[in-house]
């Protein structure tokens, strides 16, 4: 397995952790409190520590085709956080306005948008990823 596949692996277990975290404590401790569950979304930040390797003399570590796929992920991720962030801002006006009544939105709430764009991005880079690469081995001798 590529590592850029390890990492689109861990960077989904990472973010299904901090959904399930959110739907937790939204049960339990309800909103906006329960946004604190996206904390282990810090946990990307060791993305670069676990998967970083040292190549050999003139090992080929990324070629053309990897930075195709990871360019192709990024474009795809992007995509959808920008709709997932313009739904989601429009959505929880909608919510404020037609079901409570309420002409502003909380503060509180505004910061759930970009939240929610980020954890889009980065659950459909890392898909988009792992498709692209269609679960080919990378070399031969594996």
């Amino acid at each position: 397995m590529l590592r850029q596949q390890k990492r689109a692996w861990y960077e989904l277990t990472v973010s299904a952790l901090a959904i399930v975290a959110v739907v937790v404590l939204g049960f339990t401790i309800r909103m906006p409190q329960a946004l604190a569950g996206l904390g282990i979304l810090g946990f990307y930040g060791l993305t670069p520590l676990l998967f970083r390797r040292r190549p050999a003399p003139g090992e080929v570590v990324v070629d053309e085709r990897d930075r195709h796929i990871a360019m192709r992920a990024a474009t795809a991720g992007f995509a959808a956080s920008y709709v997932a962030f313009v739904l989601s801002g429009v959505g929880l006006w909608a919510y404020a306005f037609l079901c409570r009544g309420v002409e502003e939105v909380s503060v509180h709430q505004l910061v759930t948008p970009v939240w929610l764009a980020f954890l889009v991005f980065c659950v459909v880079r890392a898909a988009t990823m792992l498709a692209l690469y269609g679960g080919e081995v990378a070399d031969a001798s594996e």
